[in-house]
């Protein structure tokens, strides 16, 4: 998995991208950065934005034709807009179904491919008013991510552009309902709802305990961020040279063993087993009601409990079970089928190679032979109420990329995804203290510095651009807000006390994970989640380390909301105070710190932090973090003997407790 040391690598050229131009280069920036922004204002509606009904009044094909460099792709698009075989404005968007894949494929390369930046922004503005909203909302996310004119540009986060996909529909309807009475025109003081989590009023649900967790709006944004920036399976690598769809393979590995073992500790938080993978031959014993209304109009579909999986119009569950044998089968043997000829996956890149079949597209060796096994897990799931699309049902929850977090059954499916990697882990040699020890280093001490503390806090979730408006001067006048309580901890801090024989440079893994006796010891390794990782240089004797929360990996705050982004820019147009774009791009790219911790308990949540020293060779570049040449989740990244793990100078497993508080002093 050597290519995820990119990973912290990238988001930092990211930010490191946006730092201060010169003050032509500057007013170019904002003059670009209000363009995008205004792609995303009010995107369900019709043209209220001066700029845009000028740049459509003018728009003429003919005339941009010459410039583009993909003219059949164009000209493929243009008809089958006139001949209204596209998808309509209306309609509910689904990257996992076909027709809705092959459009966005084709918007991408439009969009991607014209030369110059003021060509494309008409082509973008365009398009924003004549294409499907949730396609071009997608689309243009991935697109504006990967333009060289564009990508170190801020994106509003996606839970303000759509909240129709981040917030219930009753919560909607209120915010609906109090605009057409006048209650949202307060500029400075918008009008609050109170919005609660699915399930929360049926808790006889045990799953709607997570609800919390799966909803979290930013947890959704960040997953939607990495999908568009590093992964996109549907990307052709050949046709579009970013350094990311190198390693989208492991990175798609890290994100779901990651999020598998957060959600696992959320789960043993609340007195939950583990999530289980899902059973092809078994009915789904967790329904699902999203509560959500789509931009259609339409309810996304609910799962009723007892539902079997069965052919879908788009797929068998032959198929499914046909293309997942083929995959466990490389897995197992180590051989993969690549242009016919058989090859061996290496360990470096196995796991890259075998996230690559599972996602199936371009980055496939053999994309017609493998398929997709994810995209045929959730495409059966997704439309198990409706498989044939008999009653016209909305996409379900699993069928949308901004909601599928949000369903208990996708948890359970990429757990079953997740058993295809192990099934290659399991065939190679257990680790042993030789392959654990480091010579020379010792852990003396890992310690908590401060009392781990979780609480519930209010967040505003800003449902302005929900809200259609007649005039551009009313935008700022609909002020609403969705007022949600979410998942927050107390910062803290962790120090180590690290003994070395000499200088060196050390690479130091955190992990926090259950307790002896939470889970089975055998399965104990697939349940620590990764939280930091740094190098440090060690010099000849005592080492003291201190790491602060915000510090860890990757970690970072909320992004500004849609509305103070947009200010800042006008106002440093007007000479105002300067826009700093790379702070500001950390945190709409970062996991969202407050989720570092799973709930605690009042009487005390008991978990183990886990640190593990080895040697790491220089960074190769600024940023690379897995410098060693091993598995990011080292030494849990193989079978084990946690005693010899324990026994191993350069590991600590230190006690820590997570306690919970529900006053509303918490915080302090």
């Amino acid at each position: 998995m050597a290519a995820l040391c990119n990973l912290l690598l990238l988001l930092l050229l990211a930010a490191a991208a946006t730092a201060a131009p010169n003050p032509e280069g500057e007013k170019v920036f904002l003059t670009r950065q209000r363009d995008v922004l205004r792609l995303f204002v009010k995107i369900q509606q019709p043209a209220v934005i001066p700029e845009h009904i000028e740049i459509i009044k003018s728009f003429k094909w003919e005339e941009i034709e010459p410039k583009l460099q993909d003219k059949e792709t164009v000209e493929r698009f243009l008809q089958l807009h006139k001949e209204g075989a596209l998808l309509s404005r209306e309609d509910d968007f689904s990257i996992l179904y076909a027709k809705h894949l092959w459009q966005a494929v084709d918007l991408f390369k439009i969009l991607y491919r014209i030369p110059d930046y003021e060509t494309f922004h008409k082509v973008a503005v365009w398009l924003r008013y004549n294409v499907n909203v949730g396609l071009f909302e997608y689309v243009a996310r991935v697109v504006l991510l990967h333009r060289d004119d564009t990508r170190e540009l801020l994106l509003p986060p996606p839970y303000e552009v759509l909240p129709q996909f981040f917030v219930s529909a009753p919560a909607l309807q209120q915010a609906t309902d109090a605009c057409l009475r006048g209650l949202c025109a307060d500029e400075n003081r918008p009008f609050v709802i109170r919005a609660n989590y699915t399930g929360s009023h049926a808790l006889r649900n045990v799953e709607s305990k997570l609800s919390y967790f799966r909803e979290d709006v930013g947890l959704a944004s960040y997953m939607a961020f990495m999908g568009a920036q590093y992964i996109v399976p549907w990307v052709n690598a050949s046709e579009c040279p970013w350094p990311a769809l190198r390693m989208r393979g492991d990175l798609y590995y890290f994100l779901m063993r990651n999020l598998l073992a957060r959600y696992d500790l959320e789960r043993l938080s609340n007195h939950m087993l583990p999530v289980t993978p899902v059973d092809l031959w078994e009915p789904v014993s967790e329904g699902y009601d999203p509560q959500l209304r789509l931009l259609s109009g339409k309810e996304a579909a609910a799962r009723p409990e007892g539902l079997r999986p069965t052919h879908a119009d788009v797929i068998s569950l032959d198929d499914v079970i046909s293309w997942e044998r083929r995959v466990r089968d490389a897995a197992a043997t180590a051989l993969f089928l690549n242009e016919k000829k058989l090859e061996s996956l290496e360990e470096s890149d196995a796991v890259n190679r075998l996230a690559s079949i599972v996602m199936g597209g371009p980055s496939s060796p053999a994309p017609n032979y493998y398929r997709s096994v994810s995209w045929g897990l959730q495409t059966l799931y997704g439309h198990i109420a409706d498989p044939q699309h008999q009653y016209g049902m909305a996409p379900s929850a699993l069928d949308m990329h901004l909601t599928m977090y949000r369903d208990p059954l996708y948890y359970r499916i990429i757990k079953r995804i997740y058993g295809i990697f192990e099934v290659y882990k399991n065939n190679l040699p257990p680790y042993h203290a030789q392959d654990l020890t480091w010579g020379g280093v010792k852990i003396e001490e890992l310690k908590v510095v401060d009392k781990l503390v979780t609480f519930f806090d209010d967040f505003d979730i800003r449902l302005d651009n929900a809200i259609d408006v007649g005039r551009v001067e009313d935008i700022r006048k609909t002020n609403v807000v969705a007022r949600q309580q979410r998942l927050n901890h107390k910062p803290f801090s962790y120090s180590l006390s690290v003994s070395s024989d000499k200088e060196q440079l050390a690479l130091v893994r955190v992990f926090l994970g259950p307790a002896d006796g939470a889970v089975p010891v055998e399965d104990l390794r697939h349940h620590f989640l990764v939280v930091d990782g740094f190098h440090t240089k060690l010099k000849p004797g005592n080492n003291t380390i201190v790491r602060k929360s915000r510090e860890m990996l990757s970690v970072s705050d909320d992004p500004s909301t849609f509305r103070e982004l947009y200010g800042r820019v006008e106002a440093a147009l007007g000479g105002g105070e300067r826009l700093v774009a790379g702070a500001e791009r950390v945190r709409l790219e970062g996991y969202p710190h407050r989720l570092l911790l799973p709930r605690g308990r009042p009487s005390g949540l008991p978990l183990e932090l886990v640190a593990v020293a080895t040697d790491a060779r220089e960074p190769a570049y600024p940023g690379q973090v897995f410098s060693d040449g091993r598995d990011p989740f080292f030494p849990f990244d193989r079978r084990l003997f946690l005693w010899e793990l324990r026994s191993a100078p350069n590991a600590r497993f230190e006690p820590v407790t997570i306690y919970h508080r529900v006053s509303k002093d918490a915080k302090h």
